[in-house]
């Protein structure tokens, strides 16, 4: 979970709030695609690609071992992060950030840190009629 939380809310942040409509018609089905690969066919990379890869570059004499197992938790984990992810950043109202742009003058890395994120973990109101 430490490498698949915070690359999966990064990379929700960046098809939500910064890429261009046609990178995010890109990359949000092959994303998707990601969580369609079967446990058995990434295992069988972790052993025969990420396995030598992390012997060779720690000097190990066998690269099967508990960051090996990380990595490749990650890598199904990532899907299912960034999909929830981008939805819930989706889900914050335009308002909160209108509002918090237009009266403070933050700055729109600072709008995303202090209004944006934050918002996620309310709980989803009906719009106003």
């Amino acid at each position: 979970m430490l490498i698949a939380v915070p690359l999966g809310i990064l990379t929700a942040a960046f098809l939500s709030e910064l890429a261009p409509r046609k990178l995010q018609m890109i990359l949000k089905p092959i994303i998707e695609m990601l969580a369609a690969i079967p446990s058995v066919a990434i295992g069988f990379l972790g052993i025969v690609v990420v396995g030598p890869g992390l012997a060779s570059v720690f000097g190990l004499q066998y690269g099967l071992n508990a960051l090996n197992g990380s990595i490749l938790l990650a890598i199904i984990a990532l899907p299912t992060i960034v999909t929830i992810s981008e939805d819930a950043i989706n889900a914050v109202p335009k308002s909160h950030r209108e509002a918090s742009f237009w009266a403070l003058f933050y700055g729109i890395f600072f709008l995303k840190a202090t209004v944006v994120y934050p918002g996620l973990l309310l709980p989803p109101r009906q719009p106003m009629e």
